[in-house]
């Protein structure tokens, strides 16, 4: 692939059963001309599985991969160390984590939590909970636009909420 970080997280993905691996694959020798797909394809495979408990819905990632634990026993998203592929830090969150994006720039993970109406906002340095937000009903997705430190972050209710200066 031509980005690197895309193959990263397309891979992660692939790991956590979020796509399956064939698609990695697939997209994959997409992005390469056509003579080097069997070498690709060939080069596609499992690096590592992660124990990380409970049942990973959700992953996001900048240097270190963010996954919620949506129907574990301690509501918990486990941070990855991409490196060395374990889990280094499980960090509690509000009822039945869901949706998670990372803002790179700010080194914030948002983290919503369906259970309790809230999103999480976790320092990616400290792996610490810095605030938890009252947003709308059953929030779901997360996405973030960096470049105005925006989290934006769809409800149930037909809503969306827009967090800024988190």
């Amino acid at each position: 692939m031509k980005c690197a970080r895309c193959a990263l997280i397309l891979s992660v993905a692939a790991l956590a059963g979020l796509v399956p691996a064939t698609t990695t694959a697939a997209v994959a020798a997409s992005a390469q001309p056509a003579g080097n797909t069997t070498r690709l394809i060939a080069a596609c495979r499992v690096a590592a599985t992660i124990p990380v408990g409970g049942v990973p819905l959700w992953i996001a990632g900048n240097y270190r991969i963010y996954v919620s634990d949506s129907e574990g026993p301690g509501n918990t998203v486990s941070v990855i160390g991409a490196r060395r592929n374990r889990v280094i830090a499980s960090i509690p969150v509000g009822s039945a984590p869901a949706g998670i994006a990372v803002n790179w720039k700010t080194n914030r993970i948002y983290v919503a939590n369906r259970g309790d109406g809230t999103v999480s906002v976790i320092n990616g340095q400290t792996n610490a909970v810095v605030a938890t937000i009252p947003v709308g009903l059953r929030p779901g997705g997360v996405t973030v636009n960096w470049r105005i430190n925006r989290a934006y972050v769809a409800n149930a209710g037909g809503t969306v909420s827009v967090l800024a200066g988190c």
